[in-house]
């Protein structure tokens, strides 16, 4: 059984859709996120489970599910297990670790680190789920959840993305004890030994270079005793030569001399002219290019002020839309209704938050201040929101993701 692609079975179809749905993240993110998180989650389990009392509290969480939904993970979701997934990951593996876990998946994957929260609070009761039915009516205790995650650390190992590392999460590797290696190969051992041949042989290897250094010294010392006397002849000859040739160079440096003031005053006057031509021809060039730019720079104007009156025109319907729905609920019912509603503001303020990304420093700063300016109207309604009685944990995260992402374009 490899308990990766056991989990990863489960978890797609309508269980990802859901996913998404409950955490306001579109399918591809959702999809990148369990790429990630999935693995990291049991890598984090086994290395709890390293330990005895680790492992006896993996078994306790299992112990306390339901476990006629351990083969119906969508109907898990949606229970009580599933609102209840981020508290539960927390105590079995710390929220400083599981803080950690969000913010390496979110650089990793380009996911907002509450979203990877999200999503990795509603798995955990899945993954727990999932590994409570692998041991099909067996007994899940502290030396079983121990035994399955040894069998199966190179499996968990393996299904990491490439390029993601676990290293560098504080409490990570302290979750077992500090003693855990989960996620990681266990390294290979050092052998030793060798023969008494083998140790004789760098004596053997010193020998041979000492003999070849003598032999190359004898030779290259004849070599060198018989050039040095053919050497005493040449320089003779190259005496003689050179008296010769530097009469002819004397009468040939008068003809090149004359040959170079011809050559030198056809070149002048072919630059000059050349230097004319080549003026025009930059004047020319410059008139073309300074229209270019006018027109370019007209163009881009034109499409920032559009795009400018296009999210202030999105900001605007969006607001409008918010401070409708909102100041209309008034107890849980109210708020559950217009969930939807709230998850479709959240999807289009992260393109909204791009478009914005995108502007000039002008046009960043007038969408800055409208927001400003609503959010003093919004923030109360947020707050009185979340503090009404029954409000549940679905709508109090979208009401905060929304919150937080306007926010966060103010600076």
């Amino acid at each position: 059984m490899n308990l990766v692609d056991l989990l990863k079975d489960q978890l797609g179809g309508e269980v990802s859709k859901s996913l998404g749905k409950m955490s306001g993240a579109s399918e591809g993110d959702i999809s990148k996120v369990l790429g990630a998180g999935l693995p990291s989650i049991l890598s984090g389990l086994g290395a709890l489970a390293s330990s005895k009392q680790g492992a006896g509290k993996i078994a306790e969480t299992i112990g306390g599910m339901d476990s006629s939904l351990f083969g119906n993970l969508a109907g898990m979701l949606g229970g009580a297990a599933g609102q209840k997934g981020g508290g539960m990951l927390s105590n079995l593996m710390t929220g400083a670790v599981v803080d950690g876990l969000s913010s390496a998946i979110s650089k990793f994957t380009g996911v907002s680190p509450g979203i990877v929260k999200t999503v990795l609070g509603y798995l955990a009761p899945l993954v727990l789920g999932g590994i409570g039915k692998s041991f099909a009516g067996r007994a899940i205790d502290a030396s079983s959840v121990s035994d399955l995650f040894s069998q199966q650390k190179s499996s968990i190992a393996a299904s990491l993305p490439r390029g993601f590392s676990l290293d560098g999460i504080q409490g990570f590797a302290s979750l077992g004890g500090g003693n855990s290696t989960a996620g990681r190969p266990a390294p290979a051992p050092v052998q030793s030994g060798g023969s008494g041949m083998l140790k004789l042989l760098p004596l053997l290897a010193i020998a041979l270079i000492g003999a070849g250094i003598y032999y190359y010294w004898s030779t290259v010392k004849k070599a060198a005793d018989g050039v040095v006397a053919g050497g005493a002849g040449l320089v003779e000859k190259a005496k003689e030569g050179a008296e010769g040739a530097a009469s002819s160079a004397s009468n040939a440096l008068g003809d090149a001399a004359t040959a170079a003031g011809d050559a030198a005053k056809g070149v002048v006057d072919g630059a000059g002219k050349m230097a004319g031509d080549a003026a025009k021809a930059a004047s020319d060039a410059a008139g073309s290019a300074k229209d270019l730019v006018g027109d370019a720079a007209k163009a881009v104007a034109d499409k920032a002020a559009s795009a400018l009156d296009g999210l202030k025109g999105d900001f605007g319907s969006m607001f409008e839309g918010l401070t409708g729905k909102l100041g209309k609920v008034s107890d849980a019912a109210g708020a559950e209704e217009i969930l939807p509603d709230l998850k479709g503001y959240a999807e289009k303020l992260d393109g909204m938050a791009k478009g914005v990304g995108a502007l000039p420093a002008e046009g960043k700063s007038m969408i800055t201040e409208m927001i400003k300016g609503q959010m003093d109207k919004l923030s109360p309604i947020f707050d009185k929101l979340k503090e009404m009685p029954g409000i549940s944990e679905a709508f109090a995260k979208i009401i905060e993701q929304i919150k937080t992402a306007l926010m966060g374009l103010i600076g």
